[in-house]
């Protein structure tokens, strides 16, 4: 059985799972959607988290992106976390000083 999410609901439902403590320890509370199923939240430095739904698994996958300018890079990437998992693997994607992935 497929589930189709409203725009905004699937974004709630994906910041509830990361949970509030975590996305204020992530990015002080900052986060922007790229698109349906996919939000970011910046770090520092550069780095950012970027946190994307697998509707067809139901997992999502979170990835850490380095950005400068024109230059980026990928700097870890995990795939099938359950939603149970999501809060802490984004916590430590965002410990950029950390491996990843």
């Amino acid at each position: 059985m497929s589930v189709t999410f409203h725009y905004g609901q699937l974004t709630a439902t994906m910041l509830h799972q990361i949970g509030a403590m975590n996305v204020m320890a992530v990015s002080g509370g900052r986060w922007r959607e790229l698109e349906p199923g996919v939000i970011e939240l910046p770090v520092a430095y550069g780095y950012r988290v970027e946190v994307a739904y697998d509707e067809g698994r139901d997992t999502y996958t979170v990835r850490r992106r380095w950005i400068a300018g024109a230059r980026q890079a990928m700097k870890g990437e995990i795939t099938d976390v359950h939603a149970g998992e999501l809060g802490q693997v984004v916590y430590l994607a965002s410990c950029y000083r950390e491996p990843f992935g």
